[in-house]
């Protein structure tokens, strides 16, 4: 392992900066839903963000259950490749069903146990809301720009990719690098 040629603490690194960007994509709903809205529509907010990270946290966990077979097969992560193929759902279902029946399962499992915990978890996303809303427009602009630059990841002329993780001779090295989702 230590003469493996590979640089943990920069793999770590773009892993950190990809999953930034992911987390950053994922707080855009919730920004502007938290920190635009009036009070008024609290009880509206909440249920549409409780919904929204449930939905969120179910294809998360499930990307990472797939990516484990995806990777031992195709030495990748989940990419355009898996995309095209939902466009087949018959040919899908069968494939996985005879080829991934243990994942299939798991992920079933998982996200009932996910539902379960997550709706019996009765958490409310309303505090933001005993913030005057004036001062929640002051804050906006500032929490945006954060959630921007988190996205694009570079103050570059371009925004971070995909080939920006890529490092290492070794396909397998900056394919960890990258998040599944």
């Amino acid at each position: 392992v230590v003469n493996s040629g590979v640089n943990y603490y920069l793999s770590f690194a773009y892993g950190l900066k990809m999953d930034t960007m992911v987390a950053c994509y994922i707080l855009i709903l919730p920004t502007l839903l938290l920190l635009i809205f009036p009070k008024i529509l609290a009880g509206f907010v909440n249920a549409l963000l409780r919904g929204y990270f449930l939905v969120i946290l179910l294809i998360v966990v499930s990307m990472e259950i797939i990516t484990v077979p995806f990777f031992a097969f195709y030495d990748a992560r989940p990419n355009e490749m898996f995309i095209n193929y939902l466009q087949y759902p018959k040919e899908l279902i069968s494939l996985i069903y005879k080829a991934y029946a243990l994942e299939t399962i798991s992920i079933f499992v998982v996200s009932v146990l996910i539902i379960y915990f997550y709706l019996k978890k009765n958490e409310s996303f309303t505090n933001g809301f005993k913030t005057h809303i004036f001062i929640r427009w002051l804050f906006f602009p500032i929490i945006a720009l954060i959630v921007f630059i988190g996205i694009r990841s570079s103050f570059g002329h371009r925004g971070a990719n995909l080939s920006s993780v890529t490092y290492s001779k070794s396909h397998l090295v900056n394919e960890i690098s990258k998040n599944s989702l």
